[in-house]
């Protein structure tokens, strides 16, 4: 790593560290632009793109990351963070999870696989799919069941909330069609009285 890039990838973090993440990201895309595959720069620019709220751009560091080395941890800790951000996106983060649970039981570290667990019970009740979910609680320990517990059930309602709201919403587009379709049948009739008369 050439001495210029060192210190751009420091200015960045140093940046980033006192909130400053446009100027950080300024600092790191010199530094991408030296080494477009400096894994350092590229999770950088994640966490700050993430911290910008500007996630589809945070996703696609992680993921240059991933495409380098596809069991990076932080790069994929970063994507759970990303995908937590966003509701939409929980079939990925039950992916992203699960392969995290894998990488840390592999590694011997309970505490982050358990951490892990959390995200992916999570995610498992908030994308409302109940059978897998209870398929993931089984293979649990009891000790890892009673860390999980509260996650287990936010994830659950999470997922009830999103639930309620689209069909909230889908009633909204119903009833609107619907009134729209009655205008244009009483438009229709009133044009096949006035051509009678």
């Amino acid at each position: 790593m050439s001495e210029e890039l060192k210190e751009l990838i420091k200015n960045g973090n140093s940046c980033m560290q006192n909130e400053n993440y446009e100027e950080a990201l300024n600092h790191l895309k010199k530094a991408l632009a030296i080494d477009s595959k400096s894994i350092q720069a590229l999770l950088l620019v994640g966490v700050c793109q993430n911290k910008l709220k500007k996630y589809d751009q945070s996703e696609k560091a992680c993921k240059a990351v991933l495409a380098i080395k596809s069991d990076h941890i932080q790069a994929l800790q970063g994507l759970c963070t990303v995908y937590n951000n966003l509701n939409n996106k929980n079939d990925e983060l039950i992916v992203v999870s699960k392969k995290l649970i894998d990488l840390y039981k592999s590694a011997n570290n309970p505490e982050r696989a358990s951490s892990a667990q959390s995200t992916h019970a999570k995610a498992l009740g908030r994308a409302y799919k109940s059978d897998d979910l209870i398929a993931f609680i089984k293979e649990l320990t009891l000790s890892e069941k009673e860390k999980i517990g509260d996650d287990v059930i936010n994830g659950i309602n999470d997922g009830i909330k999103s639930k309620i709201v689209e069909l909230t919403e889908k009633k909204k587009v119903d009833k609107r069609d619907q009134r729209i379709q009655n205008q244009e049948k009483a438009r229709q009739a009133a044009l096949a009285a006035a051509g009678r008369r």
